[in-house]
């Protein structure tokens, strides 16, 4: 194994570990810090992730399923292409799990209302 993937999947065991610690203390807020594991997502991948979830759960309004269609809707073009370019499978499913999961998270709650049929 060349030196170059060795230093990568030791970068991002010691990044693993960190989310684990919080996993502990509780495991069903952080479901989705279970699937940056099982995907095998680094932790640049990740803040990736974190960062489209955090540009859009700020424009969301609670209550206002209206107004949050839009913003669903650039949410699900922005996590489909971003999964794209993980190569993972970028549809609904794919998109579903992750914002499923990051509802659970405590600084994204209102993301909730946006799995409602």
């Amino acid at each position: 194994m060349p030196d170059k993937d060795l230093e990568e999947r030791v970068d991002r065991m010691e990044f693993y570990l960190s989310l684990m610690r919080d996993m502990v203390v509780d495991p069903e807020s952080y479901a989705l810090w279970d699937y940056i594991m099982s995907e095998e997502l680094n932790e640049e991948q990740a803040n990736q992730m974190l960062s489209i979830l955090k540009k859009h759960h700020a424009k969301l309004q609670p209550g206002e399923s209206e107004l949050n269609k839009d913003v669903k809707l650039e949410l699900d073009i922005d996590l489909k292409q971003l999964l794209h370019l993980f190569e993972k499978p970028a549809n609904e499913a794919g998109v579903y799990s992750i914002l499923l999961r990051a509802s659970k998270l405590p600084q994204y709650p209102l993301y909730a209302s946006l799995l409602e049929k």
